[in-house]
């Protein structure tokens, strides 16, 4: 019997363009890649129906830039999954710059429902240092479009802790954030990883007091905005929380396609390699490669790290049903002295990270696995 899949990720690695703070695996933009790509993309979901069965409950199309395909190859993509449910959430990545007038009404017949906006900051200034080509009045008046167009479920992402940006820059970008009338929005507090252009910059990111303190005025403006916080980094208007990231969240299944992409089924997880060895896999037809095989060890303390940046927090009774783990009994010392300090709250069967303890999450979760 074959294996139901109901979440996808699909990887579109290109971009006409690299941000000065990206780290993901992307290649440059072809017309002749692309097209490669899309034949590559189908010979992979083809070889995957032999064994798996795709009634898709959500479908992400992330990159790179996936918003450099036309709503025309969207629709070719997505018609390999005439299964997937009625409701399934079908998500796209985009690139403010590439929303024209022209593209949204081709997107519109696509199959996507959900805009992803790669909006970063609404300050020029900063736009500019990280490398992103849209300006902040393209974006204000690109919301609209997208809603006269037919889209209703629209997230923008913002970065914080640039180099040289205040409380006070931030919270003017908060601001101008909640006044485009988003739907969800993700906040991600800039990194400068080794690959990354902006890496020599490292040292000028604010110090640890400064992002702790940006990290709760956003928390706080979002919430006064009527934006529920629902996992450390995401927040939304209600119904519109994102399904397909809660899906990872909730330790759910699913399946990577494309260049780059990674998946976990059971206790597997893999990923694709970059663009020309993934084109050699699928004519040997290898799919699966850079497995890593998860011990129960790994799924349990998996399941505490992800369970734990949810505002639901770790189920304990699902813990101990799922892995025999009386998190309890085991961790009693530890739960104790993360409440005394108000990082944490136990409240019944529940566990769950209090205001002050959701920005050094990292340091908690890494207590309460089990080694």
């Amino acid at each position: 019997m074959k294996k139901n899949i109901e979440h996808i990720y699909i990887h579109y690695p290109f971009c006409t363009s690299r941000c000065g703070y990206c780290s993901f695996y992307t290649e440059n933009y072809s017309q002749k890649k692309q097209l490669s790509y899309l034949d590559l993309l189908r010979k992979e979901i083809d070889i995957l129906e032999q064994d798996f069965s795709f009634r898709a409950k959500s479908i992400y199309f992330g990159g790179g830039s996936p918003s450099l395909m036309s709503g025309t190859m969207l629709k070719e993509i997505l018609a390999e999954f005439p299964e997937r449910k009625a409701s399934c959430e079908i998500s796209l990545e985009c690139n403010p710059i590439t929303l024209t007038n022209s593209y949204l009404d081709n997107l519109i017949y696509s199959g996507v429902n959900r805009i992803s906006l790669g909006i970063q900051t609404m300050n020029d200034v900063f736009l500019k240092y990280l490398g992103r080509k849209h300006r902040p009045e393209q974006v204000v008046n690109l919301i609209p479009k997208l809603r006269q167009k037919g889209f209703y479920n629209i997230s923008g992402d913002l970065i914080y802790g640039i180099p040289g940006q205040n409380i006070r820059d931030l919270e003017e970008d908060i601001s101008k954030f909640i006044d485009l009338g988003l739907d969800h929005i993700s906040i991600y507090c800039l990194s400068l990883d080794s690959d990354s252009i902006l890496y020599s910059d490292k040292a000028c990111l604010p110090e640890d007091d400064l992002v702790a303190d940006m990290y709760n005025l956003i928390c706080f403006k979002l919430e006064k905005a009527n934006f529920k916080q629902y996992e450390i980094s995401n927040f939304s208007k209600l119904g519109h929380e994102s399904q397909h990231n809660l899906a990872y969240w909730q330790q759910k299944d699913y399946i990577g396609l494309g260049a780059g992409a990674y998946g976990t089924i059971n206790k597997m997880r893999y990923n694709n390699n970059s663009f020309y060895a993934w084109e050699t896999d699928l004519q040997k037809k290898v799919i699966f490669p850079n497995q890593e095989n998860l011990s129960d060890l790994d799924k349990m303390n998996e399941f505490i790290m992800l369970q734990l940046r949810l505002n639901t927090g770790i189920s304990v009774s699902e813990l101990m049903n799922k892995y025999n783990y009386d998190i309890l009994s085991k961790k009693m010392e530890t739960l104790t002295k993360f409440q005394d300090y108000d990082l944490l709250l136990v409240k019944e069967n529940k566990i769950s990270l209090t205001d002050k303890g959701k920005f050094i999450s990292s340091y908690i979760i890494s207590e309460l696995m089990n080694e």
